[in-house]
């Protein structure tokens, strides 16, 4: 894969990211508005649901956008949604899990002024930011090299016209 094309794959990842974490957080927003927050269970649960979402929004996005995956048949295509789900199960398990005990943890608010705005993130909101940028990451690495791998490695074949079978980039 060359410099530029690994550039676009990881701002794509990025700007991808950042919206399926957007889709997730407005989720989350509608629940907390609505009251279903108020209880460590009614928390848990409006995290559960906002991952559910981001995650369907996650793999289209990766699979057509980012990653360019070329895997076709019902078969195939299973086998790689059957990964990617394993790998944000295994990532959505923080993200359920980890926030409630962190916003008890921090236990305070981080009040912000922005352009004219007063901005209050509630232990809630910080726990779900943090625990947010440590998924971002772990999805990618899962992604790129374990879930749409062999569509880089079909990209690395081609670049290489088969000319040298040892080459790796």
């Amino acid at each position: 894969m060359k410099n530029n094309d690994k550039i676009r794959e990881a701002v794509l990842y990025l700007v991808f990211g950042v919206l399926t974490t957007i889709i997730n957080y407005l989720v989350l927003f509608v629940m907390k508005k609505s009251g279903f927050t108020a209880t460590d269970l009614g928390f848990t649960l409006s995290n559960g649901l906002a991952w559910i979402i981001a995650v369907i929004f996650a793999y289209v996005t990766n699979r057509v956008y980012v990653f360019h995956s070329n895997t076709s048949g019902f078969v195939e295509i299973s086998k790689e949604a059957s990964k990617f789900l394993s790998g944000r199960i295994f990532t959505g398990l923080f993200e359920i899990i980890l926030p409630t005990p962190l916003a008890k943890l921090i236990n305070n608010e981080l009040n912000l002024s922005f352009a004219g705005f007063d901005i209050t993130l509630d232990e809630q909101w910080l726990a779900k930011i943090i625990v947010s940028v440590l998924i971002i990451i772990m999805n990618f690495i899962i992604s790129k090299f374990l879930v749409f791998r062999k569509a880089a490695d079909e990209i690395n074949a081609e670049e290489n016209d088969g000319t040298d079978v040892f080459k790796h980039s």
